[in-house]
């Protein structure tokens, strides 16, 4: 009895991929530059990250930062797979945006590295490039 994977199809209004042999192929919105700028919680410092789409599958960053610890991604994190990063598929040469922020000790609840997937998933045309955020107050 011979088992096959079924093509897997992500389908939404502005991107159409499909999975075949362990590859991703995009079809969809024309690849992009994004800017996004990221300023963290209590310390208020500043990151921005630049991210284009090389047309080729993988998205180049060049990340900005005023803090110590976000600073040191700047010549570490370069490019990325999005297929990889997002999905957990693709083309994973070594370390995810996450592992490499823990690596450089960067605080577990700073928003830099979700800022930078975020950049990475709207430069490649996975998601429209549209403001996250997260609000925070006490409770009475």
């Amino acid at each position: 009895m011979r088992i096959t994977a079924p093509v897997l199809e992500i389908k939404t209004p502005f991107l159409c991929a499909k999975r075949d042999k362990g590859k991703y192929i995009h079809r969809g919105m024309a690849d992009m530059k994004i800017t996004a700028e990221v300023t963290a919680g209590v310390c208020k410092f500043k990151t921005v990250i630049q991210a284009e789409s090389d047309g080729e599958g993988k998205v180049e960053l060049k990340i900005t930062s005023l803090c110590p610890q976000c600073k040191r991604m700047e010549k570490t994190i370069t490019a990325a797979d999005p297929y990889a990063e997002l999905f957990g598929a693709g083309d994973n040469e070594g370390e995810s945006v996450y592992e490499k922020a823990q690596r450089l000790a960067v605080h577990k609840t700073c928003p830099v590295p979700l800022g930078i997937l975020k950049a990475i998933e709207a430069a490649a045309g996975l998601a429209l490039p549209v403001s996250a955020s997260i609000e925070m107050s006490k409770g009475e």
